[in-house]
């Protein structure tokens, strides 16, 4: 994680405004926190977090009750989890369709303690669904995408919730923002645009070179 006034600094002396006269420090930290959800969303591996969640009775999981962070969208099911917090059998994941060819009836099959596999559709990305149904407080080993915190009252031992390599894509955004809010001065609206160019640029960049140990199921389509 990168420090918040460490990047802070950063853009102050982009934009040059030591005084703080046309960019108040509360806004640049708006504005850093906004890269920071706009990452997630292009990224959501950027903020992961683990998580030992209780299973809901039946098929249907939501994780959109978790907290500290609030969930963006699952990201994987890993394994079961004892009552006592030991690890158990992993969990593989499958398409909803395979399954429905292989055993039609699974929805309707007795409740279960274990789950041994589980599906995702991207369209619903706080909900997945057990294989068999299991009975209520089943405890399985999950990692999601988390929504990046307000900083609030910003200290030198404030940090970022994406990883610190994320920091320059977090700069070049936090620069686009200030600087498109001068509308007036055509120099900065250019400049503007020129650092959401880099963001994209990176960002773009930091994709292709993770395409193959992408999480995405290459059998899903839109």
């Amino acid at each position: 994680m990168a420090s918040v006034q460490g990047i802070t600094n950063t853009i102050v002396a982009a934009l040059r405004d030591a005084g703080q006269d046309n960019w108040p420090e509360a806004y640049i930290h708006k504005a850093i926190h906004e890269a920071e959800c706009v990452i997630v969303n292009f990224r959501p591996d950027a903020f992961s977090v683990n998580e030992t969640f209780d299973c809901s009775a039946g098929i249907e999981q939501d994780i959109s009750s978790l907290n500290d962070p609030s969930p963006h969208r699952l990201l994987s099911v890993k394994y079961n989890v004892s009552s006592g917090g030991s690890p158990g059998r992993s969990i593989r994941r499958v398409s909803v369709g395979d399954l429905d060819g292989i055993s039609p009836d699974w929805r309707a099959a007795s409740p279960a303690g274990e789950v041994r596999e589980f599906m995702f559709d991207e369209r619903e990305p706080l909900l997945f669904y057990t294989n068999p149904p299991v009975a209520a407080g089943t405890k399985v080993q999950i990692s999601y995408s988390g929504v990046p915190k307000s900083y609030g009252a910003v200290s030198g031992s404030t940090q970022t919730s994406v990883n610190d390599t994320y920091e320059p894509m977090i700069i070049e955004w936090a620069l686009y923002r200030l600087f498109g809010q001068d509308v007036e001065g055509s120099v900065n609206v250019s400049r503007s645009q020129a650092h959401l160019n880099n963001f994209n640029s990176m960002m773009g960049i930091k994709a292709q070179g993770e395409a193959l140990t992408s999480i995405k199921d290459p059998g899903f389509r839109l």
